[in-house]
């Protein structure tokens, strides 16, 4: 009888990734709410064959190089991988998995809140109930701006950012984004120069990953272009935004405010300088906290490490006929001295019909060894679980 393959589960998450996982898996879920110590993140390297991730859980090049390592899976319980050295997870062959798509509604809808909780001055009006300094109305408190007319520049234009778009547009903004390509969605207007959105938006919402290009992407000299004095909202990654930049920009009112549901250096202590401004309302990375993103998280998270194993199952026994020998993920297709092209033709051919999917020539053309083969696989198999589970 085959071993069980080993899974940690890093965080208590929604039962729903257990029950996925139980009855294939020799399964280890952790019973506490607070991320794992690098010792023991590191020790779970050698010890299991799956770890189910979130983004405290801090994968780098020395952590993922290691020698002997058991690792071969990480399925990050997040949409973001920057918790993750991509690089050197390929370089170690290692698979890496998020969750796209499950978070869209849930941030979506947080960002919509961010601004209106902004230009409503929802916050100081609770608190001037709770300071008992609310004798009378008065139509002179607290008057905030109305949605209609105004402009949301979103930088950033992919699920998140379409998505928020659409909610915005039912509240009469206009609707302007930067983004690196055109997207095919109606009533936006594309900026192609940052600096264009940034002059032109009365609200500016970020939706970019976190990467070496966008670490800092908005930093003062961007504060200092915004002409419309915006409501500035961060719901993306908070070393997106220079923290510096953003407390000299509220000192400065080259912002009207700003909402922010993620900062640098996350946690943030309660006398982090952010905080000193009335006009900037943090909340602690709950975006995506719903019951229903936390629950397709965990669905999603797991049900990767489901289809990853039963796909390199059934990998190994196409490539075996195909081949004529065992699969490795280090093997290498191109290896004429051991086979001719003509039988990664075969191979490739063979994998079509095994899971009912079509490859694309700029997709095949990267199939060069088992890793890519896998990760090739993968691609196809869970788009159509995921149309098929929506």
């Amino acid at each position: 009888m085959d071993r069980k393959n080993k899974v940690l589960i890093t965080r208590k998450i929604s039962n729903v990734a257990e029950n996925i996982l139980c009855d294939d898996f020799n399964l280890v879920k952790s019973s506490h709410n607070s991320p794992l110590s690098m010792i023991k993140l590191r020790n779970a390297l050698f010890d299991y064959d799956a770890i189910l991730s979130t983004v405290c859980d801090k994968f780098d090049d020395t952590l993922l190089s290691s020698i002997d390592r058991r690792v071969e899976v990480i399925s990050n319980y997040a949409v973001g991988l920057d918790n993750v050295d991509i690089k050197s997870a390929k370089k170690n062959k290692i698979f890496v998995y998020n969750t796209p798509g499950v978070v869209t509604d849930s941030t979506a809808d947080m960002v919509m809140a961010l601004i209106l909780s902004s230009a409503r001055n929802i916050r100081d009006a609770q608190d001037f109930i709770k300071d008992d300094k609310w004798v009378a109305w008065d139509p002179e408190i607290f008057v905030g701006s109305e949605m209609r007319g105004k402009t949301l520049g979103i930088i950033g234009f992919g699920r998140i950012g379409q998505a928020v778009a659409t909610r915005a547009l039912s509240f009469g903004l206009k609707i302007i984004y930067y983004n690196r390509s055109e997207k095919d969605f109606q009533r936006a207007d594309r900026c192609e120069d940052l600096n264009d959105l940034l002059l032109s938006s009365d609200i500016v919402s970020i939706h970019l990953p976190l990467t070496e290009k966008t670490r800092h992407f908005i930093d003062i000299e961007q504060f200092k272009m915004m002409k419309r004095i915006p409501y500035f909202i961060n719901t993306a990654r908070g070393d997106v935004v220079s923290s510096v930049a953003l407390d000299l920009a509220l000192k400065n009112g080259y912002i009207s405010a700003a909402a922010l549901d993620v900062v640098e250096s996350e946690p943030i202590e309660k006398d982090h300088k952010l905080l000193g401004h009335k006009n900037c309302i943090i909340v602690p990375h709950i975006g995506t906290a719903t019951k229903e993103c936390r629950e397709n998280m965990a669905k999603v998270a797991a049900t990767n490490i489901v289809l990853h194993y039963d796909i390199r199952k059934r990998v190994e026994k196409v490539f075996k006929e195909a081949m004529q020998q065992d699969f490795s993920v280090d093997s290498n297709m191109y290896n004429t001295g051991l086979w001719d092209s003509l039988k990664h033709l075969v191979l490739l051919s063979d994998l079509e019909k095994e899971f009912d999917i079509n490859f694309e020539h700029r997709d095949a053309s990267k199939m060069v060894d088992g890793y890519e083969i896998i990760n090739g696989v993968f691609k196809h198999v869970f788009k159509r679980w995921q149309s098929s589970s929506e």
